[in-house]
């Protein structure tokens, strides 16, 4: 097992570190520190607020009183905001990353977990927050969870997703499918989004051991390494799962075209199954193969053309 510097990319914004949602009825100009809002249930003093700028970026507020439907933030806006824009009461301003020895290939018990370092401040300018372990790797499976730095409070260790260092086991991360599926502020529970991975990631290893490589995926030297061409196939597929099961059909060549993510993922992935595609790794050397057993038709076989087919069809199906 490799020990390596590494960096996670913690989402932000996930289902359950959102509370509640409220928008702005008016316009709220940087350096000012009052905002006012559609409603403020399930508001209080000194909870956390991230408001979203209509270029996509956001900030977070804390805030100080409530009066009516005015708020008060502890500190001036940084940014300008418009009405109607978004705000998020968050349950946390932190995140906080957890580290579990790897013991046998399989997730560890929650107990194993143990804080790693202390919480790190959100980024709200991105839609994650980088985290580093300057010695992870694939000896460790790792969770979060979102914390709350004036109450201390922090969500649940049992429902973050357990994430094996060195990018071992999974082909995408939740935030890359996210990412793809240009889901923004429409939030899925992430058990949902994992299980859209399960899927994509259960055809996409189908159609590679198909062709022969060597499962888990890894160089000729052994060493576990998934290509950037099977990430980028398998967060397309999963996103086109999130976008068909949430949206149904929608127009053709819309942002939220799931079936069109699918099928160009499938058409790779056949590509790959046909070994029309070599996968490579850094050194642009082949992946490891299998040392499969040969068959027929292969490069001796005389066909006969009035008694054989030598047309050879493979399809893949999934129902919705």
């Amino acid at each position: 097992m490799a020990t390596i510097k590494q960096t996670f990319n913690v989402p932000n914004f996930l289902s359950n570190n959102i509370v509640t949602e409220t928008e702005l009825t008016a316009d709220a100009a940087s350096g000012q520190n009052q905002l006012t809002v559609l409603n403020t249930e399930g508001l209080a003093d000194n909870d956390y607020l991230a408001i979203s700028a209509n270029n996509g970026i956001s900030e977070i507020v804390q805030i100080q009183s409530i009066s009516g439907l005015t708020i008060t933030t502890v500190s001036n806006l940084t940014l300008n905001h418009k009405n109607h824009e978004k705000i998020k009461k968050l349950f946390g301003n932190q995140t906080q990353v957890y580290r579990a020895a790897n013991v046998d290939g399989t997730i560890p018990d929650d107990t194993t977990f143990a804080a790693l370092g202390s919480p790190v401040t959100i980024q709200p300018d991105q839609p994650y927050t980088q985290v580093t372990d300057s010695s992870g790797g694939d000896a460790y499976w790792y969770k979060f969870t979102y914390y709350n730095a004036t109450s201390a409070a922090q969500t649940d260790l049992s429902e973050a997703e357990a994430v094996r260092g060195g990018g071992y086991g999974d082909y995408c991360s939740i935030q890359e499918i996210i990412d793809e599926a240009g889901l923004g502020d429409f939030h899925l529970d992430p058990s949902e989004l994992a299980q859209y991975r399960v899927e994509a990631q259960s055809e996409v290893k189908g159609a590679m051991s198909s062709a022969g490589y060597t499962m888990p995926l890894q160089t000729t030297s052994g060493t576990y390494y998934v290509p950037d061409m099977i990430t980028g196939v398998t967060k397309r597929l999963a996103a086109g799962f999130a976008l068909v099961r949430n949206y149904g059909t929608v127009k053709p060549g819309s942002a939220k075209d799931g079936k069109a993510k699918i099928d160009d993922a499938r058409a790779l992935i056949a590509m790959i199954q046909l070994n029309d595609v070599v996968l490579l790794d850094t050194n642009e050397q082949q992946l490891a193969k299998q040392n499969l057993v040969g068959g027929w038709p292969d490069n001796t076989t005389v066909l006969n053309s009035d008694t054989d087919d030598s047309s050879i069809t493979m399809s893949m199906t999934k129902e919705f």
